[in-house]
């Protein structure tokens, strides 16, 4: 079996990250006061995150670049759990309609 390529893993290494942070801020929106990894700044690498994410899916829902991931089920449901997270779901939130 063949190692995933590098950039494989970028993209992997990069959801998973906004995943993370924003169930950690999912969190520390319904208690106080915030988890002391959770801050101004990793709320907004967050938010930029999912921005970044919102602006990557393709038109038939995917994610992933032409020529390697697309229509991945892997990275989708990863960008789709980071979008979860953040409250966003299909019929509300600020990326319902992603």
């Amino acid at each position: 079996m063949s190692k995933p390529p590098t950039s494989f893993k970028l993209v992997i290494f990069k959801v998973l990250s906004v995943v993370l942070t924003c169930l950690s801020t999912s969190h520390a929106q319904t208690t106080s006061p915030l988890p002391k990894h959770v801050n101004s700044a990793s709320l907004n690498a967050a938010q930029r995150g999912l921005e970044w994410l919102s602006q990557q899916q393709h038109a038939d829902g995917s994610f992933g670049s032409k020529d390697e991931f697309a229509q991945n089920v892997g990275v989708t449901a990863l960008c789709g759990m980071a979008f979860l997270s953040s409250g966003s779901v299909p019929d509300a939130g600020p990326y319902a309609t992603h």
